[in-house]
């Protein structure tokens, strides 16, 4: 494809194509016309290097006039074939983005790996004499099968865009599992080596220390000091090993049980976010609560009772049993009310610690020994 006039958009009508071929037919007609003259003003032929160029100009445009054509035969279908290609290329993107595993070729990728293998293939020469040596006969035919493989990629990209892109995922996926598993082997042998460097260490300062006791030499106490504090160093750094090996065997487990992994990230950030609307919920409940504002209301009859009673003189007895037999009814209504907020509250946290032990499980389960 070798412009993006129809990508995502409706077919074009017969007389726009037309008119398209009719001015790509002109700049090639120009192409010759000026390609001729050139080589008229010159005593020799061209060099090669000019010729090469011509070559893929009237390419370019013999290319650009047989994509019109097949656009002309058939408008929907061309631009179907396109909108297809325009998404696939997308993908591809995407995909490139977000993979570690290596890139998948646009289309554009790999017309560019025709053009350069094509160039390269006409373009290459015996070093000297008429006739290749072995060395380019090989090299020939490296050239050359480079050439057909980008022919042959370009055919199954423009065959079924969407199958090409499935398969080099899958390939691409396949070596970027195999890398990972290289590398997990390289690791581990790197670590199970210091693991067993510190532990011959660790040995060999307690048999120094054994030796120094049992012959008990004038200098023995102060040697003694400097093996075990050696000796302690080589099991700090080997249990900070071992601490090391079970971290790698855990990660190890889960970068070949990726699917697994993400199934349960994603529930437990699904738990986290239930959590975070009950704690909402909790909040709301008291105002959600029926009697929530009879409640307030004898709350505040209470605060100016109490005033009230404060404000009595100090034998008014019988008016301040009056008053605290009012605020004792308030009391027992705010209870009532209050106790049903309460019971609306902790069956709210019940599903918030059932959550909770979810979370933790997962927690537990993602890093368990391997």
């Amino acid at each position: 494809m070798t412009q993006d006039r129809n990508l995502g958009k409706e077919p074009r009508t017969k007389e726009e194509i037309l008119r398209d071929i009719e001015i790509q037919k002109e700049l090639k007609r120009l192409c010759i016309k000026s390609w001729n003259d050139y080589c008229a003003t010159l005593p020799i032929v061209p060099c090669e290097a000019n010729r090469n160029t011509h070559k893929a100009s009237m390419k370019r445009y013999e290319d650009e006039i047989a994509e019109l054509e097949e656009e002309l035969r058939d408008p929907v279908a061309y631009s179907k074939k396109r909108n297809c290609i325009l998404e696939v290329e997308q993908d591809i993107v995407n995909y490139n983005k977000s993979c570690t595993g290596g890139k998948i070729k646009t289309r554009e990728d790999i017309l560019s790996d025709v053009s350069s293998s094509e160039n390269r293939l006409t373009g290459f020469r015996p070093t000297s004499g008429r006739n290749f040596t072995k060395e380019e006969l090989e090299k020939l035919e490296e050239l050359d099968n480079k050439y057909r493989q980008a022919k042959k990629e370009l055919e199954e990209y423009d065959r079924d865009p969407i199958a090409y892109f499935e398969k080099q995922k899958r390939d691409y996926q396949k070596i970027q599992k195999r890398r990972i598993e290289q590398e997990f082997v390289d690791r581990e042998k790197a670590i199970k080596s210091h693991i067993d460097s510190y532990e011959k260490d660790v040995e060999r300062y307690r048999s120094k220390i054994e030796y120094e006791r049992r012959m008990g030499f004038p200098d023995s106490r102060y040697k003694i000091e400097v093996y075990e504090r050696e000796m302690k160093r080589c099991q700090d750094n080997l249990a900070s090993s071992e601490k090391s090996l079970e971290n790698f065997r855990i990660e190890k487990y889960w970068a070949t049980h990726q699917q697994e992994k993400n199934n349960i990230e994603s529930e437990k950030q699904s738990l986290t976010e239930q959590i975070a609307a009950l704690n909402k919920e909790i909040s709301e409940i008291p105002e959600k609560t029926e009697g929530y504002s009879d409640m307030v209301e004898f709350q505040k009859k209470n605060q100016n009772l109490i005033a009230e009673k404060k404000a009595l003189g100090f034998f008014k007895f019988k008016d301040k049993k009056a008053i605290q037999a009012r605020i004792d009814s308030n009391n027992n209504e705010i209870t009532k009310i209050q106790a049903r907020i309460n019971s609306a509250i902790e069956a709210v946290k019940e599903r918030i610690t059932l959550l909770k032990n979810r979370i933790n499980a997962i927690d537990t389960e993602l890093t368990r020994q391997r």
